[in-house]
């Protein structure tokens, strides 16, 4: 989830509010992984691929976005350690893009930063978010290929 994207870093001042949005978006992902890796353990023949939805806000920051830049960045280096420990894993953190979705809808009304809010206005007014069947498709090729480092960001807009 976003977040509340009305709000820069200042504002954060409820410790259970940050807490809360960091047990949705990265404790509940990090159990999740761990219990299904358990679940399939390593085995002859067996390939285990794990995928992470990122974002470019995991590795730039966003204005008022903080919660959610912090939660993909957090998603990602626990992908990153997991491609570490685990090399029999294939890990990637894709980052699918400005999807057009809900979240992007909320981007373009909360979003307290008036120049953040203003370019996925424009980009949404000039048809460049992204379809999710798109992107969707860019990850199956990806997949398919083969060919990234575990642990790797690759970007809708990559290759």
């Amino acid at each position: 989830s976003l977040g509340d994207p009305s709000k820069f870093v200042v504002d954060f001042t409820q410790p259970t509010e940050v807490s809360n949005y960091m047990a949705l978006n990265f404790t509940s992902c990090m159990c999740l992984t761990a219990a299904l890796l358990k679940a399939f353990p390593k085995r002859e023949n067996f390939h285990r691929t794990v995928v992470n939805i990122s974002s470019l806000c995991a590795i730039q920051p966003f204005k008022s976005w903080s919660l959610y830049c912090s939660g993909k960045a957090a998603r990602e280096m626990m992908f990153k350690v997991l491609a570490a420990e685990e090399p029999d894993v294939r890990v990637l953190n894709y980052a699918p893009g400005p999807l057009d979705t809900d979240m992007q809808k909320q981007a373009r009304s909360e979003t307290a930063d008036p120049e953040l809010r203003q370019t996925f206005l424009t980009m949404h007014q000039e048809g460049q978010l992204i379809d999710c069947h798109d992107s969707s498709r860019k990850l199956v090729n990806i997949l398919i290929r083969d060919d990234f480092p575990s642990g790797a960001h690759l970007d809708y807009y990559d290759q």
